[in-house]
């Protein structure tokens, strides 16, 4: 009786656009519940909606007879993530590339140590990477030819990057 008479308490606040129906315990007690205007006290509520049973009852569960709502998967931002992970890599790769590319430039350029290691390894990483730039002019400067033929490549390689970013990102 204390339960049927505090939800009669709780069903007078009940709008009005709910719909007619009972004030007392009953289908507007489940709308209440519904709704969150009222707490769940009827054991196996959820279970047992309008007479119909959904499956286990409250005893049969270790869980003290709530039911474990499956979380949905979100595979958009899945998906987004993923392209934003590869888009980042790829315009990592295509900077990268194109930095070595102007680091041969400037090591040229400035008349650094040939013999030295790091420009070594600038000068072999370099000389793949510039594909068919590196020997695309021939001026009689060989300075101005690695400029202009190491620059162009790193133009390249930065636009060709931007391209693939744009592409990866389309899939988003």
């Amino acid at each position: 009786m204390g339960r049927r008479a505090s939800l009669r308490g709780a069903t007078s606040r009940l709008p009005e656009r709910l719909g007619p129906g009972p004030r007392a315990a009953g289908p507007a007690a489940y709308r209440l519940v519904a709704f969150c205007v009222a707490a769940c006290h009827t054991s196996g509520m959820s279970e047992n909606v309008g007479g119909v049973t959904t499956g286990d009852q409250d005893g049969d569960r270790p869980n003290g007879g709530r039911r474990r709502l499956r979380q949905s998967y979100d595979w958009a931002k899945a998906r987004a993530r993923v392209v934003g992970v590869l888009s980042a890599v790829a315009r990592w790769v295509g900077t990268l590339i194109a930095l070595l590319l102007v680091l041969r430039v400037v090591f040229t350029l400035g008349g650094a140590n040939p013999d030295n290691g790091i420009t070594r390894f600038i000068t072999e990483w370099s000389d793949p990477l510039a594909l068919g730039f590196s020997d695309l002019f021939t001026p009689a400067d060989p300075q101005l030819a690695v400029l202009v033929n190491y620059g162009i490549a790193a133009l390249f390689w930065l636009f060709i990057t931007s391209i693939a970013v744009r592409i990866i990102n389309a899939f988003a």
